[in-house]
């Protein structure tokens, strides 16, 4: 009896220490995946803000070179319509003028 209880305990400690040696492998190795995909997936949301930061750059600099743009040429054709009515009226003042000049001419 001595002997198979000799037997057993020892096939109970290797069972043992098989079992605590996958314990602290399991242990090991889900700290580690759980670490390596915690960064994986911060590291992930650093790239997506990263791109979304840059899209959101590209976009707000496409509208505002658009605006600019825009503006620009409203603020070109103001100018223009303001150049044909300070031509105009100068031509009516030349003319108002020589009309003047003509009516005195005849008194």
């Amino acid at each position: 009896m001595d002997n198979t209880s000799t037997t057993t305990q020892l096939a109970q400690t290797a069972s043992d220490t098989a079992m605590a040696k996958f314990g602290t492998t399991a242990l090991f190795s889900g700290g580690t995946t759980s670490i390596v995909s915690g960064l994986t997936m911060n590291t992930i949301g650093i790239v997506f803000g990263m791109v979304i930061g840059l899209a959101g750059l590209v976009i707000q600099w496409y509208y505002k070179h658009r605006m600019a743009r825009i503006e620009a040429q409203v603020k070109l054709e103001r100018n223009q319509r303001e150049a044909e009515a300070h031509r105009l009226m100068c031509e009516r003042a030349d003319r108002e003028r020589a009309e003047h000049q003509a009516r005195m001419g005849l008194y």
